[in-house]
């Protein structure tokens, strides 16, 4: 049960942003390994920094350059891992809290890794 519909909220404050999603590699019928594949998926959620007193308060886990990713549908569970290009910087998916049972939105960690396209910056 909801306590409240964050629905209209959500939706409100939602851009677009690219998550490059990376399935787990597997074994095929004839048990030769094959590779997992990287795909990049238009997405929508609401991106968020946070407020300067939780930085504070995270005892360095956080910085200023994080954010938090709401949205409405969960990144798919089949995905190894997922970053977000987002206002051309390059963000990882770090935590997911698992409270949608009783919110009905789906909330993530984002850390800040380098601005997308910077010279030298992983991709």
């Amino acid at each position: 049960m909801q306590y409240f519909n964050f629905e209209g909220l959500i939706e409100k404050y939602s851009c677009e942003f690219t998550a490059i999603v990376s399935s787990e590699g597997k074994y095929d019928d004839s048990g030769e390994w094959v590779k997992g594949e990287t795909r990049e998926i238009p997405m929508t959620g609401a991106i968020i920094g946070f407020k300067e007193s939780k930085i504070f308060r995270s005892d360095g886990t956080l910085t200023a350059k994080d954010k938090h990713l709401f949205m409405l549908t969960p990144f798919e569970s089949c995905w190894k891992s997922v970053s977000v290009i987002f206002k051309g910087e390059k963000y990882n998916v770090e935590a997911e809290t698992d409270n949608a049972d009783f919110t009905g939105f789906y909330s993530y960690v984002l850390k800040y890794v380098s601005a997308f396209g910077e010279a030298g910056a992983e991709q």
